[in-house]
């Protein structure tokens, strides 16, 4: 049975909740889409959980490039979705490229970065020498710009 979290638009929630979330060592899937309130530490928590997945923080205007730094330490994640979490730079794509496990595996298939205007042609540069063949040419179409 597969475990998720579907919490998308819960405005007032907050980091303490993805801590209680990532308390369960299955979770699989989490939607955290418009949480505005939820910061970096929402990413360090969930971070913790082995079996995660995807992850979908559309909308946090609140992450940073650590949030994405966070996520890389996860080794089964497939999906990641940053859409209009603006704070997010190029280091973001980095730091996903750059995870060890990702080098090594072709488990991340996609990753959203719809509307974080602080992106260049490096990202994709970055997804595209850091994990070569894992991600689609879909999915880093959805940088801003290309």
């Amino acid at each position: 049975m597969r475990q998720a979290v579907d919490a998308s638009g819960c405005i007032l929630l907050k980091d303490a909740a993805a801590a209680r979330f990532a308390s369960c060592t299955a979770l699989q899937s989490v939607n955290f889409g418009r949480c505005r309130l939820l910061t970096d530490r929402a990413a360090e928590h969930l971070a913790r959980c082995a079996c995660l997945q995807s992850v979908d923080f559309r909308g946090c205007f609140e992450l940073t490039d650590r949030a994405a730094e966070h996520l890389a330490r996860c080794a089964a994640l497939q999906s990641v979705n940053f859409g209009a979490c603006n704070k997010l730079t190029d280091r973001a794509a980095e730091h996903l490229a750059a995870a060890e496990h990702l080098a090594r595996c072709a488990a991340l298939q996609s990753v959203n970065f719809w509307g974080c205007d602080k992106l260049t042609d490096r990202a994709a540069e970055h997804l595209g020498r850091g994990a070569p063949g894992a991600l689609p040419l879909s999915a880093i179409r959805q940088l801003q710009g290309m």
